[in-house]
């Protein structure tokens, strides 16, 4: 919970996940069925947590990939039972828990802000003005409806599943307005509220297509506040724009900037059709027009970085993958390095890991060890497909999360 300098609340939220949550125990409707169908009681607990094929399928049903109509028949043949009205039969023991729906209710009444976050067997079982009445914020996930699926009271929510890439739903979202501006945040940084009126402090020039906010990385609260994974962001500042604003073809990070929507129309807004390197490619293609860049240092947001090691080397691979893109588009853009002198190097790194390790000195043993995974991520990556509709070989797939 924020809190402000005199101690009273900033903001007080509630969370909620549905099935399970705000509805009485699935599990129990899921045995209630089996019975009822002659099956063992645990079989669709074991099927989804024992079984691959039926996890994969509850995986597609509840990613958007497989319909109700498509995941009902291939589940029903897996338990050896008729398919007809499978997810209603599965579902028809459980029902929603009053008990819960006071608490929200309460919640809500007392000034908090409530909201609802689920994966969806299909929207049509949710009591749409029940929802109203408890939750500020509603997203349902993968909302194979419309774009009710995901409500919020102060934003239009555009909903844009048709192509996976980020570039692809900014795109949907600036067609869906009309301001002079478009103001582009990654969803894992934290803004001020006054950060449109920082952009726009003092006046872009007329030939100024694209501020540049800063973007500081998460910093310590403590000694051992951060994992190494997220320290090591925080020590080398990765997703700062001076990483690439001071370059010889300087561009700035969608992770905060804002762009003319002028400008950006006239070029076409961003590619959609890729994952990774979409910001530089926007930002070449409108210094090749002719347009200018500005820096915004004030208009500053703080990046939550990746907490788990693994987490942040996908990162580093999908940067990879759209740095060797951006250089077969603008070549010279970005060489890759030379495999057995990055080996060489490594194994100098580690060892100067593990005497930091041996002098205490935690900073730099994290920079040491950390440096050299983060770089053969990024290479490694570059041989990954950074089009979303060209399929990734199995290899390369850790890369593309």
């Amino acid at each position: 919970m924020a809190s402000e300098a005199g101690g009273a609340a900033a903001g007080r939220g509630l969370l909620v996940d549905w099935g399970g949550v705000m509805t009485t125990d699935l599990f129990a409707s899921f045995r209630a069925f089996c019975e009822e169908a002659g099956l063992e009681p645990d079989t669709i607990r074991r099927r989804f947590r024992e079984d691959r094929e039926s996890r994969d399928l509850l995986i597609a049903l509840e990613t958007g990939k497989l319909s109700e109509e498509e995941f009902e028949p291939q589940f029903a043949a897996k338990l050896g039972i008729g398919g007809d009205g499978l997810i209603d039969r599965l579902f028809a023991g459980s029902g929603v828990d009053e008990r819960m729906v006071a608490a929200v209710a309460a919640a809500r009444a007392a000034g908090i802000r409530t909201g609802l976050i689920s994966n969806s067997w299909g929207t049509r079982r949710y009591d749409r003005s029940l929802l109203s009445r408890l939750f500020d914020g509603i997203v349902i996930s993968p909302g194979p409806g419309t774009p009710d699926d995901v409500r919020h009271p102060h934003v239009d929510v555009v909903a844009a599943r048709e192509r996976q890439s980020s570039y692809y739903a900014r795109n949907r979202g600036a067609a869906r307005g009309g301001a002079d501006w478009l103001l582009f945040i990654d969803a894992d940084v934290e803004p001020p509220r006054d950060l449109v009126a920082r952009y726009f402090a003092q006046p872009a020039d007329d030939r100024t297509a694209v501020l540049a906010g800063a973007v500081a990385d998460e910093p310590p609260d403590g000694a051992d506040a951060l994992p190494p994974a997220a320290r090591w962001a925080y020590l080398q500042a990765s997703l700062s724009q001076e990483n690439t604003l001071l370059e010889g073809t300087p561009y700035a990070k969608t992770a905060n900037c804002a762009v003319r929507r002028d400008a950006f129309e006239r070029v076409g807004g961003f590619r959609d059709d890729i994952r990774s390197g979409g910001d530089a490619d926007l930002c070449f293609r409108l210094a090749a027009a002719g347009w200018a860049l500005e820096r915004r240092d004030d208009a500053a947001v703080v990046h939550r970085s990746r907490r788990r090691l693994r987490k942040l080397l996908r990162q580093q691979a999908r940067h990879g993958s759209g740095s060797a893109w951006l250089d077969r588009t603008y070549p010279g853009f970005s060489p890759r390095k030379r495999w057995p002198g990055l080996a060489v190097w490594a194994v100098r790194e580690w060892a100067a890991a593990a005497v930091a390790v041996a002098a205490r000195k935690r900073d730099a043993a994290v920079l040491h060890a950390v440096d050299p995974l983060v770089v053969w991520a990024f290479e490694v990556g570059r041989l990954a497909p950074n089009t979303v509709d060209r399929p990734a070989t199995a290899p390369w797939k850790w890369a593309r999360r």
